[in-house]
């Protein structure tokens, strides 16, 4: 049983079984990797735009075959030195921390100065139409609502944290990705085959036939595709960008230090 410390972070996922998901879907994880070579693929046009060389990088994510030449780091406690290396990249695997400001200072500390980190996760409003779809359904024909998907940490929230855990000169951005499915069984296979799958901790009993039929139901209704043809999946990846601190890089102006006198800026002219 997986227990939370009370100087920790609440633990709304269970490890056990996320990793469970993932020993599943490796069998058939690559018709179904797509999305996670799609955001790789932008973190790599990211890294792309950098001059910088590095030598000692370290990838942490899943599926594996996604970062084949870098070693893997999926646990929440990291076990890294301070200071060892000069890049760390992270490709769809953060929204699954219980405590992700904890992993983010992990992550700095391990950087040498003018070390980078990338990432990518689910954020803000990821499958939005599922979660609608399934809440209403069950409100309508069992008077509650049962939490059956991953609760998804706001952009701005994230930027706070990047901040807070020591970066400098961090960037937080989305990319939204919309992706076409026949039916809602359908999105529900991918994700399971994805390692996407529902890994609560609090984890609500196997959805009833009625209301599956009726999610269905409300998911064509409220979030058809445009041509008319199966419906949206929206995910909403957000990209991290931040480096360890180094003389080298540009620093805020002290206060006080500003050349131009934002009074006389502001000033209306005669």
């Amino acid at each position: 049983m997986e227990r939370q410390n009370n100087n920790q972070a609440p633990v709304v996922f269970s490890h056990t079984a996320l990793a469970a998901n993932r020993r599943r879907a490796q069998a058939k994880l690559a018709s179904h990797d797509f999305l996670f070579a799609e955001v790789q693929s932008r973190l790599e046009e990211r890294l792309e735009e950098i001059t910088k060389k590095f030598n000692s990088p370290l990838h942490m994510g899943f599926p594996h075959n996604v970062a084949k030449h870098h070693p893997q780091a999926e646990n929440e406690n990291l076990l890294l030195k301070p200071n060892q290396l000069d890049l760390i990249t992270s490709n769809l695997q953060l929204h699954w921390a219980n405590d992700l400001a904890g992993v983010l200072i992990q992550i700095k500390r391990a950087l040498r100065p003018d070390g980078l980190f990338v990432a990518s996760m689910f954020g803000g409003d990821t499958l939005f139409e599922l979660k609608s779809s399934l809440m209403e359904a069950e409100v309508e024909l069992t008077d509650k609502a049962m939490m059956r998907t991953s609760p998804m940490a706001d952009v701005r929230d994230i930027g706070g944290l990047m901040m807070r855990s020591g970066f400098a000169l961090p960037l937080v951005d989305v990319d939204r990705i919309t992706v076409r499915y026949k039916n809602v069984t359908s999105l529900m296979h991918d994700l399971r085959y994805m390692g996407e799958g529902n890994a609560l901790l609090q984890r609500p009993s196997t959805l009833r036939r009625d209301v599956m039929a009726k999610t269905q139901e409300i998911y064509e209704k409220k979030f058809p595709h445009d041509d008319g043809m199966g419906i949206c999946a929206t995910f909403d990846v957000v990209f991290l960008t931040g480096w360890s601190p180094h003389e080298s890089q540009p620093q805020p102006l002290k206060p006080g230090a500003a050349k131009v006198n934002l009074g006389d800026v502001l000033k209306k002219p005669e």
